[in-house]
């Protein structure tokens, strides 16, 4: 699904100045119009173009969310920090869900961080989750590999993931479900 900006975009090593190059090219990828600023048409159909399946709304959130001066697009500056931003609320979700510490996530560790909010789930579940994000077929999944899947995601916290997870055709966790007070409303 992702292979069109998986080469482009996610490696197994990358650094600083590699990100920036490769922040430059996806952006210039996206900026269709080429008129430095990427505004959510441009945003969700390039995404969509390169296999990112992007709902309108989602598109929008990223812009809102990274847009710092206002005007309804994402120029260079605020992509790269929006990027780089989520990239690190990313990190610290990988990291949650990363329960014994060795850099993958497996199905059990899912299944133990939706119980730690009090969502129990089979283990056929956390495996379908496990699937989805899983490229390489290792029945595990890296950072590289959960970056990639939700780097276009407007979620970050294991919450808004897990929101993400109950409303994707991933999983169905049922409407009857005790969603934890810290999730809002819209989230429930």
């Amino acid at each position: 699904m992702y292979s069109g900006v998986r080469k482009l975009f996610f490696t197994d090593c990358r650094c600083a100045e590699d990100d920036m190059k490769t922040y430059q090219e996806l952006f210039a990828k996206l900026d269709t119009n080429k008129d430095g600023v990427v505004d959510v048409s441009e945003l969700k159909e390039g995404l969509d173009a390169m296999g990112i399946k992007t709902g309108r709304g989602e598109a929008q959130e990223i812009i809102s969310s990274g847009d710092d001066n206002k005007d309804d697009g994402l120029n260079f500056n605020e992509f790269s920090k929006y990027l780089m931003d989520h990239e690190k609320k990313l990190l610290l979700t990988f990291k949650s869900l990363d329960k014994n510490n060795d850099g993958q996530i497996d199905y059990m560790e899912i299944k133990q961080s939706l119980a730690d909010l009090g969502m129990n789930i089979s283990e056929e579940d956390a495996n379908k989750i496990l699937k989805s994000i899983d490229v390489n077929g290792t029945m595990t999944v890296d950072w590289n590999e959960f970056r990639q899947h939700f780097l276009f995601n407007p979620a970050t916290s294991l919450q808004e993931i897990i929101r993400y997870w109950k409303h994707s055709t991933v999983l169905d966790i049922g409407d009857s479900l005790t969603i934890p007070d810290e999730f809002t409303e819209e989230e429930k």
